[in-house]
């Protein structure tokens, strides 16, 4: 059924100013006759009213579309807390942190082998001597590298969350 704007005015109990200004919005549409139908005018302005979409004639179609992707980005981003509340992902500055302590260990180890190593391989006179003592040498620093423990890593990760108040605002995930 389509009404004039004096009746969908008095119907809504608004002025005819006010219908052409929400027309002009955009928030009532009017029909190339110059009438508005008068069931999708009035849910149009109710839902204005009530703080709805501000485009409430887009097309019915599109705006499931969107809830659909709101929907699935909300069940994402529960899914995502949920694991990483059961520590399936690590803070990155935990994991940093370990990183940093285990290559500062290795660099230090590098750096010893030649001190470590020097006295030693004086005292030797074959080559396979001196590479055995290398091998030794260079095979402790290599373990630091080995050192890397993710349980550790995951635990301190749960611990950092807790004291944030169970949530892992403001951190990054890897």
């Amino acid at each position: 059924m389509c009404v004039s704007q004096a009746w969908l005015a008095q119907f809504l109990g608004i002025s005819t100013r006010w219908v052409q200004m929400m027309t002009k919005d955009g928030v009532l549409v009017k029909e190339p006759s110059g009438k508005y139908k008068l069931g999708k005018s009035v849910q149009a302005y109710i839902l204005y009213k009530s703080g709805g979409s501000e485009n409430v004639n887009a097309n019915p179609k599109d705006l499931l579309v969107e809830r659909i992707k709101l929907t699935r980005a909300k069940a994402i981003k529960e899914d995502l807390e949920a694991r990483l509340m059961e520590g399936e992902f690590l803070d990155s500055d935990v994991v940093e942190d370990e990183l940093r302590g285990i290559f500062n260990a290795f660099k230090t180890k590098v750096r010893a082998i030649p001190t470590k190593l020097a006295p030693r391989l004086l005292g030797l006179s074959t080559e396979p001597q001196v590479q055995a003592a290398m091998k030794g040498t260079i095979d402790e620093a290599l373990k630091e590298l080995s050192r890397y423990d993710p349980d550790r890593a995951r635990k301190k990760s749960i611990k950092a969350r807790n004291l944030v108040g169970g949530t892992a605002a403001g951190t990054d995930r890897i």
